[in-house]
């Protein structure tokens, strides 16, 4: 078991392929001047596979992507709701999340080899949102990283 510990590191990629991509403990929510941001201790490969998979989860539209830019385009559509999901389901929630329908940038900048900063954004002259919308959008987004 202890030989199997320690060749992980120098496992080859077939075999780092079937682990789990899980970033728990390499993932947290700061803050500086330009606004809120997730910070993630992975490699750019990893971490542009984790945000594209946590961005389906979190119920975000990619709408179109820049892999060599670091750049999702996206719109938040929030979660949908499952058929029969409640017998009063059909009445329906008037109340719209503010950022429904407002095209996004998320630009995943590299700050060192096994470090990326993530940071969104709103499309210029379109709707904007306020940093704290942002950072809840954030949050959501970091809650679906694993």
């Amino acid at each position: 078991a202890q030989y199997v510990a320690n060749s992980a590191d120098t496992a080859p990629v077939s075999m780092m392929a079937e682990q789990s991509i899980s970033a728990g403990g390499k993932v947290s929510l700061g803050d500086d001047d330009q606004g809120s941001f997730i910070l993630l201790e992975l490699p750019f490969d990893r971490a542009w596979a984790s945000i594209a998979r946590s961005l389906d989860l979190s119920g975000f539209d990619v709408t179109d992507r820049n892999r060599s830019e670091g750049r999702y385009y996206l719109r938040y559509v929030g979660e949908e709701e499952e058929e029969g999901s409640g017998w009063f389901a059909w009445l329906g929630d008037d109340d719209e999340h503010p950022a429904d329908g407002v095209p996004l940038i998320l630009d995943v900048e590299t700050q060192a080899p096994q470090r990326m900063i993530i940071r969104m954004s709103y499309e210029e002259g379109g709707a904007s949102l306020s940093r704290e919308q942002i950072e809840a959008l954030l949050v959501l987004v970091k809650g679906n990283i694993n």
